[in-house]
């Protein structure tokens, strides 16, 4: 692989976390009501203190949950969206595959050809939309998954397998709406970030206690610091990972020329 490509990757990564951080920082100061901060020298001072908190992770305490610091509330929050989305996006992947070889295959079944084209549309649906049906017919007229959260009230968390299938149990409902909705359009792996857009309305859908979760919080309670955070989390993760797909893509497959990529 050629460096320049690989260094032309990279500064694209840094150049769309920069952005991210600059916009952070922006937004909250020119708000209507919020009063923009008087001073060349002190916003520079402060632009520049910024960069450097976001450099460590660093977002300062959360406005809403006073004196919780950010840093731990998306620490709490991150685990559940990771796994949510991990898990939902390999299943996609593999089940994609599969359906694209079974498709491709001439003695495939008749059935298998029939259901396929249904499969395929759903990639046009919102992910949050087919939650909401999801959660109609399992939920409300069915009855066979929970409502909301990312595990049973009351239940006192820890390593134990009734703990770890209640969580199943509630991650189920929310992991399939990702799945089903992206499963038709995996074959390019090219839908990162749709993935992590669409989990996170999906968790608000299922009340789900992720990232999601927070970014309403956030934004319902004007917290600043906590969205400033959440957005450039989720960025970084969005962008990171795009970075490694540009970086491994290539290897995977011969037929692109990554010098004239």
């Amino acid at each position: 692989m050629r460096l320049d490509y690989v260094v032309k990757r990279i500064g694209i990564f840094l150049l769309c976390v920069w952005v991210a951080a600059t916009v952070n920082f922006i937004l909250p100061r020119v708000e209507p009501g919020r009063g923009a901060v008087q001073g060349g020298g002190q916003l520079w001072e402060q632009y520049f203190s910024y960069l450097s908190d976001c450099l460590r992770f660093d977002f300062g305490y959360s406005s809403s949950s006073y004196p919780t610091r950010v840093n731990d509330m998306i620490a709490t929050a991150l685990p559940w969206t990771v796994a949510l989305l991990v898990t939902a996006s390999l299943i996609a992947w593999v089940l994609g595959c599969l359906l694209g070889a079974v498709l491709a295959w001439p003695r495939s079944p008749s059935l298998v050809r029939l259901i396929g084209p249904p499969i395929m549309a759903l990639q046009a649906l919102p992910y949050y939309l087919f939650g909401l049906l999801l959660m109609w017919v399992f939920v409300f007229r069915l009855g066979l998954f929970p409502l909301m959260g990312g595990y049973t009230g009351g239940t006192f968390p820890g390593p134990r397998v009734d703990f770890a299938l209640d969580i199943l149990h509630h991650a189920i409902l929310p992991a399939l709406s990702i799945v089903l909705v992206g499963l038709g359009g995996w074959s390019l792996l090219t839908r990162v970030g749709q993935i992590v857009s669409g989990g996170v309305l999906v968790e608000q859908v299922f009340a789900y206690p992720g990232i999601g979760r927070l970014l309403t919080i956030s934004i319902r309670n004007s917290d600043y610091n906590l969205l400033g955070g959440v957005v450039f989390i989720i960025i970084v993760g969005v962008s990171l990972a795009t970075l490694i797909l540009d970086l491994v893509y290539p290897l995977l497959d011969p037929r692109i020329r990554i010098g004239r990529a």
